[in-house]
């Protein structure tokens, strides 16, 4: 007889302005898939722009279980519109690595990963038992490095060649990564002091 691991209950982040829910894949397809269109969000997340389905964007998409997959979806408070998402996948070796996607150009430039991050990485780091988080920007993207440094992460090297650009060009990947001390030590000192996007 085969056994089913069930997904673990819903998880709920609050921030000032958002409520970062857990949800499914198909959920997170449906939200996000008018913005598989744009390129200033696929590139980053280095995507092809178009030529999409709604199933083959779907099975592009982690499938989280809550347990060590988890997509957050970045629900705004006064209008209840998801603005964006955050995913993070936790390994073995209780490291996370981190993904955002913001589809709505209205919150661009409003700090809303560096709001939001922060609480999944008090949430990785406090509930969860990770020891490490890291994730990939690529090179041009100044915003994403912004966010990373407001945070407290370190640039820990750059892949050279690693994203596919259009019209089959390469860009780099600079990795940055976050120790739990070094967030613990930084919350110990207060909210960051933050704003980019």
């Amino acid at each position: 007889m085969r056994l089913f691991r069930r997904s673990n209950p819903p998880v709920r982040l609050e921030t000032e302005r958002f409520v970062l829910k857990s949800l499914t894949r198909r959920e997170l397809a449906y939200i996000s898939y008018p913005w598989t269109n744009d390129p200033k969000v696929m590139e980053p997340l280095e995507q092809r722009t178009g030529g999409w389905t709604l199933r083959t964007w779907e099975k592009q998409i982690i499938k989280p279980n809550n347990r060590d997959k988890f997509i957050f979806g970045i629900e705004e408070r006064m209008s209840g519109a998801i603005i964006g998402y955050e995913t993070a996948q936790i390994s073995k070796t209780n490291i996370a690595i981190l993904a955002v996607a913001i589809g709505d150009h209205d919150w661009w430039g409003q700090g809303v990963v560096v709001e939001s991050r922060s609480a999944v990485l008090d949430f990785l780091f406090g509930e969860m038992g990770c020891v490490r988080a890291w994730g990939v920007a690529f090179a041009r993207n100044f915003p994403s490095i912004s966010n990373y440094l407001t945070l407290g992460f370190q640039h820990e090297g750059t892949l050279r060649g690693q994203f596919l650009l259009p019209g089959d060009k390469r860009g780099d990947a600079m990795v940055f990564g976050l120790l739990r001390e070094e967030w613990l030590s930084r919350r110990s000192r207060g909210p960051a002091d933050e704003k980019p996007a």
